[in-house]
C-alpha cells in the first residue's frame, strides 16, 4: 500500500497492489494507469532488493 500527495498526481491519493487506486480526479483513467505502473515498478524493485 502507498499513500502520496504530489502535484503531478493531482494531489493526494492511495494505491494498493491488486488494483485499488484512489486519486482526487476519479475519472482520470490515464493518471490512474501512470500511478499504477509507477507503484508496481517501485514495489517490484523493493521486493527484488531484499
Amino acid at each position: 500500500m502507498a499513500q502520496f500527495s504530489h502535484s503531478e498526481f493531482s494531489g493526494s491519493g492511495q494505491w494498493t497492489r491488486g488494483g485499488m487506486i484512489m486519486v482526487s480526479d476519479m475519472f482520470d483513467n490515464s493518471l490512474k494507469g501512470r500511478i499504477d505502473g509507477l507503484c508496481n515498478e517501485l514495489s517490484s524493485s523493493r521486493s527484488a532488493a531484499r
